[in-house]
Order: structure tokens, then sequence, then C-alpha cells
């Protein structure tokens, strides 16, 4: 029956004895009914998501679900003598709190001021190397003035070559004109000695004629000679350009060879200054390793090794 208007007739109609409409009607819970069903039906499909687990019986031993919560043993990184406990078994540490202390029992680390004396050691290396960089860098200098020097004294030879050559050609030319002269002077000279054996010309001029001879004599002489020095010295300006190449290649090559020996000692030194640098900061790291502490916070349980002076392995 459709309820469209406001006032309700249904009252009326129960109380009437109409067996026929009070079957039509819907029972009085069905909404109810159906909001259970609903419910229900809702309830079984979040069931769906929900995160659920079966569990079983069994045996085995407890232990905590992540490993760092789990008993542990605590390690030293080096070996060491057991010098003070500062905790005792059953007491609870947080994490940094110190464990115990060690002293050395390596006769190489006995030395109190070792990490000192190594740091003085690296110092020492360290301006070793610097001098061994300025002398590098001093030798790269020497080698660059040797050779300018060498560039210099060969153009100075060769241009002493080039004047001692024109010396040469000029004494060859005096040469040939003292000895042209000395031609003319001899045949003018055997001319009046013929001329006075003739009786035409005086002993006068014989003479004048034999001294010019001898004057010219003299001076082919001396050109010659002063040609035959001057290709001397060309030949010595020659030799002296082998020579300098020589005495500046030696010495060139001398200073290269000390800057390559010093390079050498200077990676050397550089590899040696490296040791001592790992070397230095391994003891530093180890200063730290005589003092155990606490990993994370928790319970001593038990000490392995409980005796003071007690030895412990790495």
């Amino acid at each position: 029956m459709l309820n469209l208007s406001k006032n309700s007739v249904q009252k009326n109609i129960d109380e009437l004895p109409l067996y026929s409409i009070k079957l039509v009607n819907n029972p009085k819970k069905s909404k109810l009914i159906a909001r259970w069903l609903g419910g229900l039906f809702l309830f079984l499909l979040l069931c769906l998501f929900i995160p659920w687990q079966q569990n079983i019986d069994g045996y085995g031993v407890v232990t905590a679900y992540l490993p760092s919560e789990r008993p542990q043993g605590i390690q030293t990184l080096i070996a060491g003598r057991i010098e003070s406990w500062r905790v005792q078994e059953g007491q609870f540490v947080n994490k940094g709190d110190t464990i115990l202390i060690l002293t050395e029992i390596k006769e190489k680390f006995f030395d109190p001021r070792l990490l000192e004396r190594l740091e003085n050691q690296t110092k020492s290396k360290e301006a070793s190397i610097h001098a061994k960089e300025g002398k590098v860098h001093a030798l790269e200098t020497l080698i660059q003035a040797l050779k300018r020097s060498r560039d210099l004294s060969i153009q100075k030879a060769y241009n002493k070559i080039n004047q001692y050559e024109l010396y040469v050609s000029i004494d060859s030319m005096e040469l040939q004109v003292a000895k042209a002269d000395y031609d003319i002077a001899n045949a003018q000279y055997q001319r009046q000695e013929k001329l006075y054996q003739q009786g035409l010309v005086s002993l006068t001029n014989l003479e004048q004629r034999k001294f010019k001879f001898q004057q010219t004599s003299a001076k082919m002489v001396s050109a010659a000679n002063k040609f035959n020095s001057t290709k001397n010295d060309l030949l010595n300006s020659k030799i002296e350009v082998n020579s300098l190449l020589a005495e500046y290649s030696e010495k060139i090559s001398k200073a290269e060879s000390d800057k390559e020996n010093t390079l050498a000692d200077l990676y050397d030194s550089e590899a040696s200054l490296a040791k001592l640098q790992t070397e230095f900061s391994n003891m530093k790291i180890r200063n730290n390793l005589y003092v155990i502490l606490a990993p994370q916070d928790g319970y001593i349980i038990k000490a392995t090794k409980q005796g003071i002076g007690e030895t412990v392995k790495e």
C-alpha cells in the first residue's frame, strides 16, 4: 500500500478483520533484518583486508626478533692486557660507556712518546721533500741558464768564425799583392844588375833596387805569415765551437742527471712520507682502542676475561 498522505490510516485498517490486507503488509522488523544483514556483509568484506596469521604449537628457544637485541660479544681490535674494569656483570650500560681499559703488550708500541716521534718524523720528511723540490727547481733553472749560455757562446763563436773568414780573405788578397810586388821588385833588380854589369847604371842605383827588392820580399813573408796565422785562428775558432758544444753538453747532462736523481729521491721520500702518515694515523686510531666502549645500550651478562692483568687477543 502506498503512503501518499501524511495522515496514516494504518491503525484503522489494522483494527478491521481484513486477513488479505494483513498478508499484503511487510513485516515490521524487515528493515531491522535488512540492516543486520547489510552490516554482516560489510563485516565479512572487511575481514578480507584485515591481516591475520595462523598459530600452531611447537618447541624451540625464544630469542629476540632483532639481531641487534640478541646477546653478543664485545670484541677488541688489538691485543692487550686488562688494566681495569669499569662495569660489573648484570650492570646496565648506555652506548659509549667505558667497559674496560687495556694496556699495550707489543714491544714496538711500548714507547709512550711514539705518536710524538712519528709526528716529528713526518714533519722532517715533509721538510726534506720541500728541500728536494727546491733543488729540482734550482736544477731546472740551471739547465735553462746553461742552454741559454750555450746558445750565446755558440753564436759568439760562429761570429768569430765569420770574422776570421773575412780576415783570411783580406790577408789572402794582401799576400797576393805582396807576391806581385815581390815579382816586380825581383824583375827590376835583375835588370839593374845586368845593366850594372854592362856599365850602364851606377852601383847606387843597383843598391837601391836591391834594397827595394829586400823590402818587398820581407813584406811578402810578413803577409804569408799573417795569412797562415789568420787561417790557424779560423781553424781554432771552428775547433772552439765543437769544444763549446761538448763542454755545455757535459754540463747540461750532469745537471739533468742530478735533476733525475733528485726526482728519484723525491719520489722515494714521498712514498716514505705516505707510509709515515699511514703509520701515524694508525697509531692515533690505536691509542683510541685501549678503551673498550659499549656499542649500544644493554646489560653486561658475562665477562669471559675477568682478572686484572689478563691478556686478550684481537
